[in-house]
């Protein structure tokens, strides 16, 4: 799974931190622990140990769920698929094979023949093997954050639920408007969040004016526009300003030893269009900086939401793509276990990676390290832009960029708007 090996996709929630010792959550954890299903249930959910999911066990001690800050479990769900065409055929079989026996002349009645679709549904479901789904999630209770290694719309919806019940605490979705949060932004631009989806990518932002004592309390749920104007913003920044910032820029120290940050655009993007029919439009392969139908759409008001980049960190590559929600799909990280020097061996006449040799609990560590590597890239660039985008004087000239960027790339002239407020800039 992806949280000990392979690329990971996964949503982020905020959920604070556990109000008392992590053991102390044993027995709510094993009260909801997964339970086999039986043929007479059609489905089932609960924990599982990340490590062994599938194991006999439905008991998951305090160890097999704590690392050090970390809490990792998995929700496994099971529902029995039996194909209803085959239940109908079975049904059928044996209501004409009664009738037979017993020399009915008249079909047996509809609660005779629900009685034979319980019984035949139940045979079906001990022949049958159910169908699985399995949905790491980590906790970081030093932080707060939740990664939920799954759909936004699931996680939502079924594995948080259980999650707060288990853990009796609130998340919410850390949507890139949620995140903002941690930015440190004055309460007029926090307010201000709440219009950005008034207003076209290319123009200034609404600053909304902000009461002396008022308690400004915005709805990062429903601002679902900011992590596209994030992202329409990002493309063009490093399009146009340099695939390449400083580490200190990003919010690293000088302990991180992280003197820059190394930038691709990938070869995927989405864009949604502004008919109003709330289409997407998918573009794939290298060269996106410079396609001309992405180029077109942004002019025309469309907004980008999603994003794949390369991420150069020192010597780590990361791959990944980012969306709207706030979601990470398809990161993968950069070898962490094999040694360069003997980096595969001899197998048959091919050459294999040799696997890694570390406890479970390092190679998790090691991997979640990445990830925070990764996240803390995320968040340099969202305050970046936040402090551009919510700040009319910066807006103005990173439109202006922008807009005469796209009519050089396009073979267009520039607006006369755009020319007067470049104007203004070099005066």
């Amino acid at each position: 799974m992806g949280i000990f090996k392979g690329s990971m996709s996964y949503v982020r929630f905020f959920a604070g931190k556990p109000s008392k010792p992590l053991s102390e959550y044993e027995k709510s954890v094993n009260s909801r622990a997964f339970v086999p299903l039986t043929p007479s249930s059609d489905m089932s959910i609960g924990w599982v140990k990340s490590q062994d999911p599938f194991g006999a066990s439905d008991q998951i001690p305090y160890n097999d769920y704590s690392f050090g800050d970390l809490v990792v479990l998995t929700y496994r769900k099971d529902v029995h698929a039996v194909p209803k065409h085959l239940i109908r055929e079975e049904v059928k079989k044996r209501v004409l094979q009664i009738m037979e026996e017993q020399k009915m002349e008249d079909p047996p009645n509809r609660a005779f023949i629900k009685a034979i679709e319980a019984s035949v549904l139940a045979e079906l479901r001990e022949k049958s093997l159910p169908r699985s789904k399995l949905v790491p999630v980590i906790w970081n209770t030093s932080t707060g954050e939740v990664r939920v290694f799954g759909s936004t719309a699931f996680a939502s919806e079924f594995v948080m639920s259980l999650f707060e019940r288990t853990f009796e605490v609130r998340a919410e979705l850390a949507n890139y408007a949620g995140q903002s949060a941690t930015v440190g932004l004055l309460p007029a631009q926090l307010k201000s969040l709440n219009d950005l989806s008034k207003v076209n990518f290319l123009e200034e932002p609404i600053l909304s004016p902000v009461t002396p004592g008022e308690d400004v309390k915005p709805r990062f749920a429903e601002m679902t526009t900011v992590g596209d104007h994030f992202l329409t913003w990002l493309y063009f920044s490093l399009r146009d300003d340099g695939m390449e910032k400083l580490g200190e820029d990003l919010g690293f120290k000088e302990k991180d030893d992280v003197e820059t940050v190394a930038f691709a655009i990938g070869p995927r993007a989405k864009l949604s269009t502004i008919d109003g029919t709330g289409a997407k439009v998918s573009l794939t392969g290298r060269g996106l900086d410079s396609n001309q139908e992405l180029l077109q759409a942004v002019q025309r008001g469309a907004l980008i939401n999603l994003l794949s980049l390369d991420v150069g960190v020192s010597d780590r590559v990361y791959s990944l793509t980012l969306k709207s929600d706030g979601s990470i799909a398809g990161l993968k990280l950069p070898d962490l276990f094999t040694d360069p020097e003997e980096d595969s061996k001899e197998q048959g006449g091919r050459k294999t990676k040799r696997r890694p040799t570390l406890p479970l609990e390092d190679i998790l560590a090691l991997r979640a390290t990445c990830v925070d590597e990764v996240e803390k890239v995320v968040n340099g660039l969202l305050k970046a832009f936040l402090k551009e985008r919510l700040s009319p004087e910066r807006w103005t000239m990173t439109a202006s960029m922008i807009k005469l960027s796209l009519s050089v790339d396009l073979g267009k002239t520039p607006d006369r708007s755009t020319t007067e407020a470049l104007k203004a800039m070099v005066a």
